[in-house]
């Protein structure tokens, strides 16, 4: 049991084993009542099993409610970082080079794991979206004005929204073609 329980990311046994993941303040059940103390353990088989709120697996920022807010903000801020540096570099490259740069630090953490968190309220998605639109100006030297749907054509770079789409898309494809190849 305990080998078990060591393998799952939202569960750790609290004796004999460190703790992996941060637990974030109590829980808040969506009627907006606190969930008493007892839900917060579980006894399987004698082991003590602890809940956790938020975890971070693979990279990707997992909490109990399956709203991505965790990711949502881990990736805001991580992207906060690159404009900084990108504001920094911005006359010192050629635009071949800026193309690299963007996909190298910005987009490649977008593309990974978008077809779950993707799902999100518009809200959470606007905030990358926005980032996103703020580092295309400063890393292609636009002004701030400038249309960010203009500004997407020009480049030709997807907006988040559809990298969700084009990388959902291709999921489906790809789980498609495999189950036709087993008929």
């Amino acid at each position: 049991m305990k080998k078990v329980c060591r393998n799952l990311p939202f569960v750790t046994p609290v004796a004999g084993v460190k703790q992996s993941a941060k637990v974030h303040g109590p829980l808040v059940h969506p009627s907006r009542k606190k969930i008493g103390d007892e839900f917060n353990t579980l006894n399987v088989g004698g082991v003590i099993i602890e809940r956790l709120y938020e975890v971070k697996y693979l990279g990707t920022y997992l909490d109990d409610q399956l709203n991505w807010k965790p990711h949502i903000n881990y990736l805001s801020q991580k992207q906060t970082k690159i404009l900084c540096a990108f504001k920094l570099i911005k006359n010192l490259l050629p635009k071949q080079y800026r193309y690299q740069l963007y996909h190298a630090y910005h987009y490649s953490q977008i593309c990974y794991g978008i077809e779950t968190y993707g799902i999100v309220t518009k809200s959470n998605l606007n905030k990358i979206q926005s980032l996103q639109n703020k580092i295309i100006k400063v890393v292609f030297n636009k002004d701030w004005l400038t249309p960010t749907n203009d500004l997407h054509r020009e480049l030709k770079i997807l907006k988040v929204e559809d990298v969700h789409k084009l990388f959902t898309l291709r999921l489906i494809y790809q789980h498609q073609t495999q189950i036709a190849s087993y008929l």
